[in-house]
Parts: structure tokens; sequence; C-alpha cells
């Protein structure tokens, strides 16, 4: 019984003794409710004008009573606004420190050497705006969750990261963040579901570095290589839309001559432009649909210029691309894709197998029929019954999921294209 009741006291202590704070109230300012909280403690804050915030990592939350758009941290343009654990610039390739929570704010107007606007931390249904830093011109490490990073810059010769460096992001939008170098939006970064447009970068306007799941990536520019995304891992993506102006409109993945292993699987790469792989440049892809994209030398879909690496496309569907070069595909290898209606020739320099190619190509089991697709008018490239690329893929190659999620090997029955065998349309009902 003693026991029992020293354990009832023990865990009354803990719940009596978190706290809520008020900014303004029973603190003059809100660094000063920092400094008072415990672990455990809620601040609140009303609207206003707040000055820059420092917290050691401390396990409180940091919220505002009536959201981000009346509730501003300011940085004056000479401090960062949200400092939740000391920023060094070292801990590459982690989140960082996310005891510190921190929701309903906006971060404007910050600068630092790292992370203009925030550094390390949990950040929710936040908005960070006109921050600068060189490397992170808006956040440093730390988890973003459904917050907005807009019109921040990375700046210098080395300026990474316009939107954030290092960090979580988990439903964000990430737009209109600019970086001198690397990733206008992001850089070495996981995003997962995030919309990302109109960033701009030298390699990466859209993200560098970094993995990204379901996201949208649309209207990025880069300089260089990589208008949507560069060295970056992406699946169950859609990039629309990116602008490169040598490789990859939508991504690209070789730097100083050197490929990276950046790999796409079941995105959607549509009407993105480069001068070489207007999709893509010297990446592998599996279970991708790549339409409507142009390279104005080679490769309207995906291209890579060297003497002895190809671009990799595995059960990738390729339709109304165009290049002076391979229409679809320059310097690339095809197993069980379909290259259908891109200007001619479809492919230069490219090998194939199992593959339905308009016009015909060397290669085991290759075919020239039409695959029937389903409405490509309206973007819809799955097949028709009776469709000569139903089974015909190599079920050796295929390792990825289809653009439903639908694994490309089900029961022995392999398709050409992006399009899984359980993917495919219904025939018709007799009547």
């Amino acid at each position: 019984m003693k026991t029992n009741i020293l354990f009832l006291f023990a865990f009354c202590g803990a719940r009596l003794g978190a706290a809520v704070l008020a900014v303004p109230g029973g603190h003059a300012t809100l660094q000063a409710a920092i400094d008072a909280a415990a672990a455990g403690d809620t601040i609140r804050v009303a609207p206003g004008i707040y000055a820059p915030i420092t917290c050691d990592n401390k396990a409180i939350t940091i919220e505002s009573t009536h959201g981000a758009a009346k509730t501003i941290i300011d940085g004056g343009g000479t401090n960062r606004c949200a400092t939740l654990f000391v920023c060094s610039g070292f801990g590459f390739d982690t989140p960082g420190q996310t005891n510190t929570v921190l929701r309903g704010f906006t971060l404007r107007n910050g600068k630092a050497g790292w992370g203009g606007a925030s550094c390390n931390g949990t950040l929710q249904a936040c908005t960070l705006t006109n921050n600068t830093a060189v490397i992170g011109g808006g956040a440093y490490q730390g988890s973003l969750q459904a917050c907005t990073l807009s019109g921040n810059t990375a700046t210098g010769d080395r300026g990474s990261g316009g939107g954030a460096v290092y960090a979580m992001l988990a439903q964000c939008t990430v737009s209109g963040n600019t970086a001198a170098d690397f990733g206008g939006g992001a850089q070495h970064c996981t995003l997962q579901a995030c919309t990302l447009s109109g960033n701009t970068a030298t390699y990466g306007g859209g993200a560098h570095g970094g993995a990204l799941h379901a996201c949208t990536l649309s209207g990025n520019t880069a300089r260089q290589s990589g208008g949507g995304a560069f060295q970056s891992t992406l699946e169950a993506c859609t990039l629309a839309g990116n602008t490169a102006r040598f490789g990859g409109g939508a991504a690209g993945c070789v730097y100083g001559g050197e490929r990276s292993d950046c790999t796409l699987k079941n995105c959607a790469l549509s009407n993105n432009t480069a001068t070489e792989g207007g999709g893509v440049y010297g990446a592998f892809l599996e279970g991708c649909t790549l339409t409507g994209n142009t390279a104005r030398l080679g490769g309207g879909a995906a291209g890579y210029n060297s003497r002895t690496e190809y671009a990799r496309l595995t059960n990738c569907t390729l339709a109304g691309n165009t290049a002076t070069e391979g229409g679809a595909v320059y310097k690339g290898n095809l197993i069980s894709c379909i290259a259908w209606a891109n200007s001619a020739p479809g492919l230069s320099l490219a090998t194939a197998g199992h593959s339905c190619i308009q016009g015909g190509h060397p290669g085991a089991c290759n075919i020239d029929q039409n695959p029937r697709f389903a409405n490509p008018a309206k973007g819809d490239y799955r097949l028709l019954p009776g469709s000569p690329c139903l089974g015909a893929g190599d079920p050796k190659a295929a390792r990825a999921l289809d653009m439903r999620g639908a694994t490309l090997l089900t029961k022995g029955c392999v398709n050409m294209g992006a399009w899984a065998c359980t993917s495919a349309l219904p025939a018709p009902r007799k009547r």
C-alpha cells in the first residue's frame, strides 16, 4: 500500500508540475517565459510581434493563440528568429535536436550563418519568410510539419538550401526560395508529402541531395542541372514544368562529369525542359511515366552524355517527348519499357530489351506495335485489354511498384511500361 501511495503521489506531482504560461501576462517577454518554463510546460502567446528567442532544446511547447498570421517573431534583418538549440553548423546529415515545439508563428527577416529563421526544434504550422543565411536560408536542422517556407535565400558563393537544410519536412509548402549554389527549396532534407514550386538554384532548383516521397515539384529552375531535383532519391513524386539550363529538367544526377546514385521510382514526369535530358539526366528510373518533356539536344525524356555510362530505365512509359536526338532517350538502357509517339528517332545510342519501341529497335523481345493506351490525351497511360504489352515485360528485371503502388511483378506477370498487370483496365462487358 505504501508503494502505491508513493506512486500516486509522484504521478499527480508530475501532472501538477506542468504549467501553462501566458505572454503577455505573467511574463513581460516571450524570452522571459521561455527562461521560466520547465520541461512539460506550455507557453501560450498572444498576437503581436516578438523579438528573437533562444531555447536550449528544453522540452516545452510554445504556441500562438491566434495562428501564424497574427503572431510574429522578427529577426530585424540581423538575428536568427528562433534558436531552439545551439546552431554550430556541425552535425551534418542529422535532423538535430527537436524537443522544443514552436507552433503557429511567422518567422521573418531573420539572418544568420546557418538557418536564418530557425535552428533545430520542431516547428508546426509555422511560416518562414524573407530570411537569409549562407546555409539554410529558412531552417537549419529540426522537424517542420505543415509549415510554409517562402521567399528565403541562401546567399554567398556556396549558399545552399534556400528553404531548409538537414531537416525533416512533412506536408510543407516550399515556394519561391533561392540558393546561390545547391537546393533552392531544400538541401539534404527528408521530405514527405510536400509541395516545392518556383524555387531556384544553380543545382537542384527544388531540392538537392535528399529523399522525397509523395511530393510535387513544379515550376522550379536550375541554372545548371536538376530543375526539380539534383542528386536526390524520389518515390511516388510528381515533377512537372521544371527547367534546367543544361541537364535534367525534372531531375539531374551528374556533377563534374561524375554520376551520383540517384533513383526515381513510381514518379510522373511531364512538361519539363532542359538542353539534355528534358525529363532526367543520368538517372535510374523504375516504374515511371515520362510525357511531354523536351530537350533542345538529346533525350526528350531521358539522356546522358557519357562515353561509358547510360541512363537506366526499367518498366517506364515514355510518350510525347521531344528532342533533336532521341525523342524519348539518348544514351539509355531500357528494360520492359514503352517508347511511343515521341519525336523520331525515339531512341538514339540506346539499348533496349523486352520493350515496345515505335519504329522498332534491336534487342531481345522488342516489339513495334501500338501499345493501346487507355486515354493518352488525358494522361491515362494504362493498357487496354488486348494490348501487346500486357505480360510482355521481363520478369527478371521488375523490382519496383507501379504508378498505383501495385507490384510490377505479379504472379510471374510483368507488363511493358509503368503499369502492373493488376492495374490493367478490365475487358469490356459483353452485352
